[in-house]
């Protein structure tokens, strides 16, 4: 009996997983959490709940923190260390993630000795990752990436992960509360087939942890921690995301040269040798 050597279609399908599931949480997700059971007085009277007059100070406290947290943004970019495990393969490489709002996701994958092993680019209606280690070039709808990772997110929802904000578009907040020990927020969203958790820290009130159920049966558990201003904007500087459903992934993320509405580039030449996949 033979055993049919690997194609460069084949060892590209087994890094094609990885490296889609890979971008697609690259924002989503912080490490960790600084966390202290002391908190000053004031801290602790700003969320103590003895009335509904209170209740509701509370709950604009929430809905303005929440709302600070969708950085508006014409063009971002950013630099990540990533350490990726999916389905018995784990790879650790560095991320060079450009995007135009509502227009382009661009990103540059290199591994060790800095040498870019991936290229990608997204668009509302369209995949292409251009594999520079077997050059290939694989191309698709935007739906592939949908049916790739498991993960039913549209292009504004992407975005919206790899910039560091939290799944909240079109979602409501049906309830809250205040809870003591550790002293922290508990937020209950829902809407667009899905619904969430969230926990925010009770200082500045910054999202720590997001937990998304899908009505596919996919829960995503997404952490953010390290908080930083850039421009004006809190930005969680250390992420980590946990996806369990049709596929399962873990990833832990540092970034570092955050930028907003710098002036881009976006290089994507194929060459003419490059077998199409």
């Amino acid at each position: 009996m033979k055993v049919a050597s690997a194609t460069p279609e084949n060892r590209f399908m087994q890094g094609k997983h990885l490296i889609i599931l890979s971008f697609i949480a690259l924002s989503l997700f912080s490490c960790r959490s600084t966390k202290t059971n002391i908190y000053t007085s004031q801290v602790r009277e700003r969320l103590t709940i003895k009335d509904d007059s209170d209740k509701e100070r509370i709950g604009r406290l929430i809905q303005n923190a929440l709302d600070a947290q969708q950085a508006d943004f014409h063009t971002w970019s950013a630099k990540m260390s990533v350490d990726a495990e999916t389905e018995g393969d784990s790879r650790s490489f560095t991320a060079h993630v450009r995007m135009v709002k509502d227009s382009i996701i661009w990103i540059s994958l290199t591994g060790m000795m800095s040498i870019e092993a991936a290229r990608v680019k997204i668009t509302p209606d369209s995949l292409i990752v251009l594999n520079k280690l077997e050059n290939s070039i694989f191309r698709r709808g935007y739906d592939e990436i949908n049916r790739l990772s498991g993960l039913p997110i549209s292009f504004s929802g992407l975005q919206g992960i790899l910039s560091g904000q939290p799944l909240l578009e079109g979602l409501t907040t049906t309830s809250f509360e205040v809870r003591e020990q550790p002293l922290e927020v508990g937020v209950e969203l829902a809407g667009r087939g899905m619904a969430t958790s969230l926990i925010l820290e009770p200082v500045n009130l910054f999202v720590v942890r997001e937990e998304v159920r899908f009505m596919e049966g996919i829960k995503a558990i997404l952490k953010y921690g390290a908080y930083a201003q850039v421009s004006g904007k809190s930005v969680a500087m250390e992420r980590e995301v946990k996806v369990e459903g049709t596929r399962q992934l873990m990833m832990k993320m540092k970034l570092r040269d955050v930028l907003f509405n710098e002036v881009l580039s976006f290089p994507f030449s194929i060459p003419q040798n490059y077998t199409e996949i």
